[in-house]
């Protein structure tokens, strides 16, 4: 189910309808009831003609818009109240609000026009206005709920939008405010009567795991039984991915949630593992590549001295090079020591006898047997 879709099938219902509008006009008292609340198509548009004849439309479609019809002194009076969903932060929003909530009283004009061109009864002014002084429009709210978990940074109203700053010249520009609701800036979600409490509650510490944990142990019983429209839209607007079982059935998130955090162990025990035998082959193999360096460079310095200051010098290098074979990697190292030295001691038996190359520290059986291999004895 897309978000869009959550979203507005939640805050369609009239209970939570009616919750939203109460929480920002009455400070959370039930003076909206659900059974005053009428659905409205959301598409509010506009035709006009201008001045070359030409038909300009403009429409806009509305998340979701309905009518609250009420008493006040025995007379039923009218007001249209309507939700935009944001999911994220809208830069433009008191624009765009301004443009809805002009449509509709630019729709209301056109209505009563219509009216009273069929009936013909406007003279004077009326008649060059196209309504009459009598008719009244019917006051629309524009409510945008926000649904994400970092508070709103936008601008609230249309001066906000504005460069100048000087209040000489603003306040003769008509403003246009905002009616906001942010999960990160409610203190007290007990004024909501529907389970739209819990959800920004929910939302407001999706990003805080200690307060998650806390709000949820407090509020046990609830996230245990959540209702599935409410279950939807938690794990859609908390980015939460957790199972939500089948319509008309419940959830319980608890549960759900310490099962998702469970796997994220495990899979993170999992990727740590990897991680570390990882480390160890990169660790192997870098020993064995620096293992071959520092013997090759070893060998070349070892080569260099014997050159420069004799053969003594050239074998105690031998014998350092084959002490630091025996830390880095003793096995290959000793090979190719030992490959090197039977080469130094074919070359020492081109020009010294077997006991002078003896006198010089080598073993007098290993002199002898390479003696043997060349001919030299």
């Amino acid at each position: 189910m897309k978000g869009n879709i959550v979203t507005k099938k939640y805050m369609s219902d009239n209970e939570k309808f009616a919750d939203l509008f109460n929480y920002i006009l009455y400070d959370g008292h039930p003076m909206i009831h659900p059974e005053e609340l009428r659905d409205c198509d959301g598409e509010e548009m506009l035709m006009k003609e201008n001045m070359e004849g030409a038909v300009i439309v403009k429409d806009k479609l509305r998340d979701i818009k309905k009518s609250w019809i009420f008493k006040s002194d025995d007379r039923a009076l009218y007001v249209l109240l309507g939700i935009e969903n944001q999911e994220r932060v809208h830069y433009a929003m008191p624009v765009r609000n301004m443009v809805y909530d002009a449509l509709e009283y630019e729709s209301q004009v056109q209505t009563y026009a219509r009216q009273h061109r069929k009936t013909g009864d406007l003279r004077g002014d009326g008649f060059i206005s196209g309504i009459s002084k009598e008719d009244k429009l019917i006051p629309v709210i524009t409510l945008v709920v926000y649904l994400g978990a970092n508070r709103w940074d936008g601008p609230r109203t249309l001066h906000e939008m504005f460069d100048i700053k000087d209040e000489r010249i603003l306040q003769y520009v008509n403003d246009y405010k905002l009616n906001l609701i942010e999960p990160a800036a409610i203190e007290d979600t007990t004024k909501f009567q529907s389970d739209f409490r819990y959800v920004m509650d929910f939302i407001k510490h999706s990003k805080d795991k200690e307060k998650l944990k806390e709000m949820l142990e407090k509020n046990k019983e609830f996230f245990s039984r959540v209702p599935y429209e409410t279950a939807m839209l938690i794990k859609h607007c908390a980015d939460v991915d957790v199972r939500v079982k089948e319509e008309k059935e419940e959830t319980n998130m608890c549960k759900a949630i310490e099962d998702m955090k469970e796997e994220a162990r495990e899979e993170g025990r999992k990727e740590m593992c990897k991680a570390i035998e990882d480390m160890k082959e990169e660790a192997r193999e870098e020993g064995r590549e620096e293992g071959r360096k520092e013997m090759c460079k070893a060998i070349e310095d070892m080569k260099e001295e014997a050159r420069e200051e004799g053969r003594k010098e050239m074998c105690k290098a031998i014998e350092d090079m084959k002490e630091e074979a025996r830390e880095e990697g003793r096995e290959e190292i000793r090979r190719e020591l030992e490959k090197e030295r039977v080469e130094i001691c074919k070359k020492m038996l081109n020009k010294l006898s077997v006991p002078d190359i003896v006198e010089l520290g080598y073993e007098e059986a290993f002199v002898l047997k390479i003696a043997k291999e060349i001919g030299a004895c």
